[in-house]
């Protein structure tokens, strides 16, 4: 599964889903067939990942996946003007909210319910001072967070292979600090289940480290998740941990696979751990 860049809509998608969104009128609900349809479609175009953080969403189910409204579609009651027009970024999550683009389909992106709990009333609308509310859907220069209908993922944010975030424009730092991607804890919270999950006992160790290579492949986790899990949940050390993913991401061949499976029943030996004496010279070469 690889990561997600942007939203290339077909003509078709234009042409009749979206008319078929902009129809819905009243209070906002995820249960209108155009919206379901929407959200469907969402899920396909983003390759089953939140459009902010690019978590893998494995379940069309509420709690896996949410609706975000990219500008709030309600405001907030309990503040002053002064904060709703305000263009400083702590006074961003407090605005007039746009509730004339509640059923604009560029306005609806997929994301993971965390970053939907992060972002929140955020508004990203470039300049609010004015106070009047546009009444056409904003150009993509009106935007100052990164914004998957417009722009390309990887020319904002990249991520490394442990799963961390770096901005690259002022959109994408935006775009983290939003979601709360700056924080080590916050990317831990999100990504070192999936990888713990995979290492639980009951599984011989070979097909768990083939298992955990796949996922790192498919860019479900981070190396450092799955290298963590292998120590808490296997016992490894952490050099063993980075090696044996290591040997399992170069093997090509049955030959290699044999091999790995002999150094995984060699590591998983509780009472001698990896005997290197006993492994045949490729082996060796990868464990010394």
């Amino acid at each position: 599964m690889s990561l997600f860049e942007n939203l290339a809509w077909s003509t078709e998608d234009v042409s009749k889903l979206f008319v078929e969104v902009r129809k819905c009128t009243g209070k906002w609900s995820t249960e209108n067939k155009p919206v379901i349809d929407l959200r469907d479609r969402l899920l396909v175009l983003q390759r089953y990942r939140c459009a902010y953080c690019q978590y893998p969403i494995t379940a069309n189910l509420v709690g896996y996946r949410e609706l975000d409204h990219i500008l709030p579609k309600e405001g907030n009651s309990n503040h002053t003007d002064n904060k709703k027009n305000s263009d400083l970024e702590d006074d961003r999550y407090v605005t007039h909210g746009y509730p004339q683009f509640k059923y604009e389909p560029k306005n609806l992106a997929l994301i993971c319910k965390p970053c939907n709990s992060s972002k929140g009333t955020y508004d990203s609308l470039v300049s609010r001072a004015t106070g009047k509310a546009p009444i056409r859907y904003p150009r993509e220069s009106r935007f100052m967070c990164f914004h998957p209908h417009y722009h390309n993922y990887s020319a904002h944010i990249a991520i490394d292979e442990n799963f961390f975030y770096k901005h690259l424009t002022e959109r994408g730092r935006v775009l983290l600090k939003i979601c709360g991607l700056m924080k080590v804890e916050n990317i831990e919270k999100k990504f070192a289940p999936a990888a713990r999950k995979v290492t639980i006992p009951g599984r011989d160790l070979y097909s768990v480290v083939r298992s955990l290579t796949m996922q790192l492949e498919e860019r479900n986790f981070g190396l450092g998740h799955a290298i963590d899990a292998l120590i808490t949940n296997r016992n490894l050390s952490n050099i063993d941990a980075r090696k044996i993913i290591s040997q399992c991401s170069k093997c090509v061949t049955q030959r290699d696979l044999d091999l790995l499976k002999r150094a995984c029943e060699a590591l998983e030996n509780p009472a001698t751990g990896l005997n290197r004496s006993t492994l045949p010279n490729p082996l060796k070469k990868a464990f010394k």
